[in-house]
């Protein structure tokens, strides 16, 4: 069961970690079965909301100005063989 590595859309072509207009990062998960992934510690920027599905976390919408700078969530990945947790760092700049 693993964490696999981030994919982004988001804006200009930026770093799928920093971010600056309205931007979904997906964190998808491995495992079987299908892992449910969640944001255990942090916040989300403002403006940006989690959805979560078996296997897929998405963080997604467009942050406020209130949120600039550097928001570290921990993330966790469970299913019945156990658990795995990894660190997400999401940098929201000014436009």
């Amino acid at each position: 069961m693993t964490i696999l590595r981030p994919r982004a859309n988001c804006a200009a072509g930026r770093s799928p970690r920093r971010i600056r207009a309205k931007s979904t990062i997906t964190v998808p998960g491995a495992g079987s079965p299908a892992p449910l992934l969640e944001v255990v510690k942090g916040k989300v920027p403002k403006g940006m909301k989690v959805t979560k599905k078996a296997g897929v976390l998405t963080i997604s919408g467009t942050p406020k100005v209130t949120s600039l700078g550097r928001r570290t969530l921990t993330l966790t990945v469970t299913n019945a063989t156990g658990s795995v947790t990894r660190m997400l760092t999401i940098v929201v700049k000014r436009a």
